[in-house]
């Protein structure tokens, strides 16, 4: 048995020399975000939201003076009107 062959041999595979380029090539790897132009058009529209308020005022602001004084009135026949079309739509649109 020849103990020189063996040595020169493990000196041919030595892991240290592997371990060595494995370390450099981990280190030359980042960490990468990407987001797809879908999803930059949904961050937009977001924003967009966060700014507008919830209430349009220039419909609000007539509607309360005027109930607030008292002129507001509403018609019976249309509020039924109204109110069956909403009820169809919620009922119809189900089957």
């Amino acid at each position: 048995m020849r103990i020189d062959a063996y040595q020169q041999v493990q000196q041919v595979y030595s892991t240290k020399q592997t371990h060595k380029a494995l370390k450099e090539e981990r280190r030359s790897l980042q960490d990468r975000l990407q987001i797809s132009s879908t999803g930059k058009d949904i961050q937009v529209a977001k924003q967009a939201l966060e700014n507008t308020s919830d209430v349009r005022s220039e419909v609000v602001d007539p509607l309360k003076s005027k109930i607030e004084a008292g002129t507001y009135k509403v018609g019976v026949d249309a509020f039924a009107a109204r109110l069956f079309e909403k009820y169809n739509e919620l009922h119809l649109g189900s089957f």
